[in-house]
């Protein structure tokens, strides 16, 4: 299994190299390069070392005229009902700020299509944070329009987001030992329809300096447990992590890595 540990090996042990930012922040997760044509992640959700779910994403640059952007697809797949949902999301980059600026994004499922439109300050996937125990909160707004069936109609989702850093973790995964930084972020969504409001939680440790998630759970109010992926398989700007064959064999994972769309 590869270790990666890029924060001392690759970056000095005060600042990474070339980045200009401190190795214990979480600003040295972020990687305004990660939108490039063939990078691309498969992340795995398990019980027990039987896969149940997988998330594969691949990242290309945007088209923006004015600000660099990009553009990832993203398919869930439920492995023993065979179902899929695709994403397709658009983000600008504030490589200054070491933020994504989500600008739309659009799912679609055998349930139908939705479309997100921003019409207020566009979520932020926040890496800006110099010290553990650092927090920002945010607020945004989009409409969600959606075609079911016949069925046409839109609506205001109106959310509070609190990110917070919780400081650099080491996580291994079937893709190998990481260095990372460990995020969470708490959102509060409101529909403007019926002013119900629901919580959702998710933990993500993003890689240092490769920018991708090696882990991730998702919770929300209601769940009984939360919903965990696992890095498997990376490319990023030229380098691949991959699990061992002994992990493939552990983890039935064969399949899935000879079948996993990465097309979004």
């Amino acid at each position: 299994m590869k270790s990666i540990v890029l924060s001392t090996t690759i970056c000095s042990t005060l600042l990474l190299a070339g980045c200009g930012v401190p190795d214990n922040s979480a600003m040295s997760c972020f990687n305004a390069d990660l939108y490039q044509t063939d990078n691309a992640y498969l992340m795995v959700e398990f019980d027990g070392n039987q896969p149940t779910s997988y998330l594969s994403t691949t990242l290309t640059a945007g088209e923006h005229p004015q600000q660099a952007s990009g553009i990832g697809l993203q398919r869930m797949h439920q492995v023993d009902i065979g179902s899929d949902i695709h994403y397709r999301e658009t983000l600008a980059i504030d490589a200054d700020n070491h933020q994504f600026a989500l600008q739309s994004s659009e799912k679609n499922s055998s349930f139908g299509v939705f479309k997100r439109k921003e019409n207020g300050a566009p979520q932020l996937i926040d890496f800006n944070f110099a010290k553990q125990g650092e927090s920002r909160h945010s607020s945004y707004s989009y409409i969600n329009e959606f075609a079911l069936d016949d069925d046409q109609d839109s609506v205001t989702m109106n959310y509070e987001q609190t990110t917070t850093f919780h400081g650099i973790e080491q996580i291994t995964t079937p893709a190998g030992t990481f260095s990372t930084c460990h995020m969470e972020v708490t959102t509060k969504v409101t529909n403007a329809d019926d002013g119900q409001p629901h919580k959702l939680t998710i933990h993500t440790w993003y890689a240092q300096q490769l920018g991708i998630p090696a882990d991730m759970s998702i919770s929300g109010e209601e769940a009984v447990s939360a919903n965990r992926y696992r890095l498997v398989h990376a490319q990023v700007n030229g380098d691949t992590f991959a699990p061992t064959p002994a992990d493939i064999e552990k983890l039935h994972l064969a399949e899935i890595l000879a079948t996993a769309n990465t097309q979004g």
